[in-house]
């Protein structure tokens, strides 16, 4: 109940702030309404007047500077702390008095831990989060190529795709002027060529997964399936029971194709 009325109250106040910056930007002659000049004064008047408040208590530097830096970080903490203490005996319970306690302990705690922080500090936090976001950012081509090419049976498309996706960052990693883009191709090339080189063991591992996740408690019992599910579809079309002859025929080679490469692979 508490959460649906401080969602509304917080609507309520952006919604002011917008329509009061809206409306100054309303050319009373009626000729137009300029949305871009709305947007920035109802965005000034929000910083007007929350700048202060935030500042006094969470302090900022040379002004307002790293203000909103501080707030991201006050809003960490804070979320953790009440995370925490929900799994602390006395405070963990549903009562009013325990969540009135965890939400001040939280608040408090995030108030004198972010507002004595001193710049050198800060700076050594945001910069661990800012390797992270290009850690992830630059794993994540990686990864998605990485299952692109795993889920093709074939062992010689597999090879060709690495050998490609090598090639392309190598070219990158020796044309590029900045060492840390040069430092980030370097790697995920190194990471390339060690999935090329232990290609047939990362799928054998790749298909025991496929197989788990099936249900299976080992190859034999995973093909018996297979070959069940073939026998199926045979007689589905036998019958004239399958919605597409051609479709049963082609699902059959799928299923076909994956034996092999379990037979051959495992």
């Amino acid at each position: 109940m508490m959460n649906k009325k401080s969602l509304i109250l917080s609507f309520v106040i952006a919604s002011l702030f917008f329509s009061a910056g809206f409306a100054s930007a309303l050319d009373y002659g009626g000729v137009y309404f300029n949305l871009r000049s709305g947007g920035e004064k109802a965005i000034q008047m929000t910083t007007d007047f929350f700048g202060p408040l935030f500042s006094a208590l969470l302090g900022g530097y040379n002004g307002d500077m790293m203000l909103f830096e501080k707030f991201l970080l006050f809003i960490l903490v804070i979320s953790i702390v009440y995370f925490s203490l929900s799994r602390v005996p006395g405070f963990s319970e549903a009562k009013s008095e325990a969540v009135f306690a965890r939400w001040t302990v939280a608040i408090v705690i995030g108030i004198l831990g972010v507002r004595f922080m001193d710049y050198v500090w800060l700076n050594t936090i945001l910069m661990q989060y800012e390797l992270l976001a290009i850690v992830l950012t630059s794993i994540i081509p990686f990864v998605i190529y990485f299952f692109f090419l795993e889920g093709m049976d074939e062992h010689v498309l597999r090879v060709i795709g690495w050998i490609l996706f090598i090639m392309i960052y190598f070219g990158l990693w020796a044309t590029i002027d900045v060492p840390t883009r040069a430092e980030v191709y370097l790697w995920t090339m190194i990471a390339s060529v060690a999935c090329l080189i232990f290609d047939n063991t990362i799928h054998r591992y790749y298909l025991m997964q496929r197989i788990k996740a099936s249900g299976a408690e080992d190859r034999a019992t995973y093909t018996a399936e297979i070959r069940k599910r073939i026998d199926e579809i045979r007689d589905l079309i036998k019958n004239h029971y399958y919605a597409n002859d051609a479709d049963g025929e082609k699902e059959i080679q799928r299923l076909q194709k994956l034996l092999a490469t379990i037979n051959k692979q495992l």
